[in-house]
């Protein structure tokens, strides 16, 4: 008859056979042992441990327990540790697509970009002054002076929304309208064929870069006679002028009127004012085209200055100081490889 305590010691040999195959099996146990063998086996003599079979074995005082043994533990909890950290990642990476979604109306909103945002409100607005439109065409007829209204509007909708070819067919049908039942020289038609104009500049093709020209210059006109030269609505016209010239890559002309819109919107808004730098940095475009790299650098300086003054005050890192400090070193480049 066998006793009971050999019963229980086969047992515990048998588990510690079971248990030791698995554990020489890890990566991590391989590595720890290797590199504790290596590293003993190295510093054999300076070693003050006792050695047994070429481990060398330090005593715990605690619990009489060698190194070699605590190495084994140490080195399962490890790849116990790694093993979950594994399962866990698996997890993360193959099932996050199945779990089921929390997400609220709020999150989604707050997770979107500015553009996104604008866009969605774009198009929101268009499909509002559509409906709008079609209201106005069953309520008053197709050729009321709200009809017109509304296409003005619907016009402008299509432009937030950068659909410019679209914009373009509705506000000359606007245009046509407006000038039936407001007269040639009003400020509505001017406000219109202002639209006309840029968004034929949107769509830079030949004819519709002509076609923007006459509308722009029309407009021009009619405000002028109104406002006075000197007014935010004939200095946007004179900029989307500007702009056509620059589409028709006539640098001279192009140069000439941005000069007179960045003038102008200094003697207005004031010389820190934040259209000052755009312009500015258009007109350094135009210099560089011109290969006048002097008045380019001096334009570009100019922007840097109200961006870092202290109407704006923008850090080094913003997006616009970035691009302005990039544009001056090109065009220093430039100015010294052609001398």
């Amino acid at each position: 008859i066998t006793p009971m305590s050999a019963i229980i010691d086969d047992e515990e040999e048998e588990e510690e056979e079971e248990e030791f195959p698995s554990l020489q099996n890890s990566a991590e146990l391989n590595k720890t042992v290797q590199f504790t063998v290596s590293s003993h086996s190295d510093h054999r003599n300076k070693s003050r441990s006792p050695m047994s079979n070429g481990i060398p074995r330090i005593v715990n005082p605690n619990k009489n327990q060698s190194l070699d043994e605590s190495n084994l533990l140490t080195s399962k909890s490890i790849s116990m540790s790694s093993s979950m950290s594994t399962s866990l990642r698996k997890y993360t990476e193959e099932d996050i697509s199945n779990l089921p979604s929390f997400d609220t109306s709020y999150i989604r909103q707050k997770r979107m970009t500015k553009e996104h945002r604008a866009r969605a409100r774009a198009l929101a607005e268009r499909d509002f002054y559509n409906n709008c439109l079609k209201q106005k065409v069953l309520e008053y007829g197709p050729h009321n002076a709200e009809v017109a209204r509304a296409m003005a509007n619907l016009g402008s909708s299509l432009m937030r929304c950068k659909a410019f070819s679209d914009a373009l067919q509705v506000y000359k049908r606007a245009v046509a309208m407006l000038r039936v039942h407001f007269g040639d020289d009003s400020l509505m038609v001017a406000k219109a064929l202002n639209n006309i104009g840029y968004a034929a500049s949107m769509n830079p093709t030949a004819e519709n870069l002509d076609y923007a020209l006459i509308a722009l210059q029309e407009a021009l006109s009619i405000r002028i006679a109104y406002h006075g030269p000197h007014h935010c609505d004939c200095v946007e016209t004179l900029n989307n002028i500007a702009g056509v010239y620059l589409h028709k890559r006539e640098w001279a002309t192009a140069r000439d009127l941005y000069l007179d819109v960045l003038t102008t919107r200094a003697a207005i808004f004031g010389r820190s004012h934040g259209s000052i730098p755009v312009t500015a940095q258009t007109l350094a475009k135009v210099f560089t085209r011109l290969s006048d790299f002097p008045h380019a650098l001096r334009h570009l300086e100019l922007a840097l200055e109200i961006y870092k003054g202290d109407s704006m005050k923008l850090r080094d890192n913003h997006p616009l100081v970035v691009k302005v400090k990039k544009s001056i070193i090109s065009t220093e480049n430039l100015m010294a490889s052609l001398g």
